[in-house]
């Protein structure tokens, strides 16, 4: 079970438990000394250089959408958004 699926089932009985304490259908909430799942980090999907270099070559400056998509990728190469900064 993905760590996530975990994440809701534990929320949707930590809620389900607390509606039933309020409701005073149960004594003790059996959910408090549930800890909750640990989330795996989830790391950002890098371009491989040939996808880097295709989009590259994709804009034609000569057009203005293929120019704005040009400076657009030069200022968030500038910025740090890219794997490197030597694309700009």
């Amino acid at each position: 079970m993905r760590s996530s699926t975990q994440a809701r089932l534990h929320s949707s009985l930590k809620r389900f438990y607390q509606f039933l304490a309020r409701a005073r259908r149960i004594e003790i909430d059996p959910t408090l000394k549930l800890d909750p799942p640990k989330k795996s980090p989830r790391f950002p999907k890098t371009l491989s250089e040939a996808d880097v270099e295709m989009l590259l070559v994709q804009p034609e400056p000569q057009t203005p959408l293929g120019f704005a998509t040009g400076r657009c990728w030069r200022c968030s190469t500038r910025a740090g958004c890219a794997s490197r900064n030597s694309f700009a």
